[in-house]
């Protein structure tokens, strides 16, 4: 079962409240090795067995598993090109086809929305009739903002790591963009500035419009006693504009080291 193989290597190599990964040791460790035969078995799952729920919960651990997985076997990406090589090209055999890093973050939990990049940029899955992974992208399909904390692309930027259960998948989310948010936003009263992560930028088109909209949706995220949502709440309630300000992204790999011998 990848989740409970996912938990034994979370709980002996993933620190720092989920934001520090020991990729030597997983690389060294006899849990990898089982984790790897997991893997191969994941040939024979049937996805089109799963709800809505069951699928973005799988995914999100399968996303989050192969870039452990990927950066312990193969070393972490270094430059923007081998970034677009990693998510482009490491994947896994699920049910007979091929979901690589990007064809689950965008084409199975965005709903097969393009990834960032431009207009030539192409969904990374592909029409019903030429390809079978479109069944996987219901028909009438909303993005969840919230996706954008729940998958950990490897960097000291991203999100902290959890494994998710689609038992308590939507308090999960809830939980992760609390977390997440929580840490990042701060807000200039005086500039009437609000900082964010580039996450908000670059996914710009699921999250609310930036301004009031998004400053508000924020709130929800934010504890009550918060110098961020009091301040927040302050600029909602005058009526004036808010701007938003995007926090640099750090692509330095989310790598740590554990006692693990």
């Amino acid at each position: 079962d990848l989740q409970a193989q996912m938990l034994r290597l979370s709980d002996k190599y993933i620190v720092h409240g989920g934001r520090g990964v020991d990729y030597d040791g997983v690389a060294r460790s006899k849990e990898l090795a089982k984790f790897e035969e997991t893997a191969l078995e994941l040939q024979a799952a049937d996805l089109r067995a799963l709800t809505l729920t069951q699928l973005r919960a799988f995914m999100t651990n399968c996303y989050n598993a192969m870039v452990i997985h990927a950066n312990a076997r193969l070393g972490a990406p270094t430059n923007a090109m081998q970034r677009a090589r990693f998510f482009g090209g490491v994947a896994y055999d699920i049910g007979g086809a091929l979901f690589t890093l990007n064809t689950i973050e965008h084409g199975v939990l965005r709903c097969n929305r393009k990834p960032p990049g431009g207009p030539f940029v192409k969904r990374t899955i592909g029409d019903a009739a030429v390809d079978a992974r479109a069944a996987l992208v219901p028909r009438e399909c909303d993005v969840d903002p919230r996706v954008h904390f729940t998958l950990v692309c490897g960097a000291k930027s991203c999100p902290a790591i959890r494994v998710y259960s689609p038992d308590n998948y939507d308090a999960a989310l809830q939980w992760a963009a609390e977390g997440f948010l929580g840490e990042d936003v701060s807000v200039d009263v005086r500039r009437r500035r609000v900082t964010v992560s580039k996450l908000l930028s670059w996914y710009a088109a699921d999250f609310p419009p930036k301004g009031r909209p998004l400053a508000t949706w924020l709130l929800d995220f934010l504890d009550d006693a918060s110098a961020a949502k009091r301040d927040l709440r302050a600029l909602l309630a005058d009526g004036g504009a808010i701007n938003f300000k995007y926090r640099a992204y750090s692509w330095n790999v989310n790598a740590a080291v554990t006692d693990d011998p």
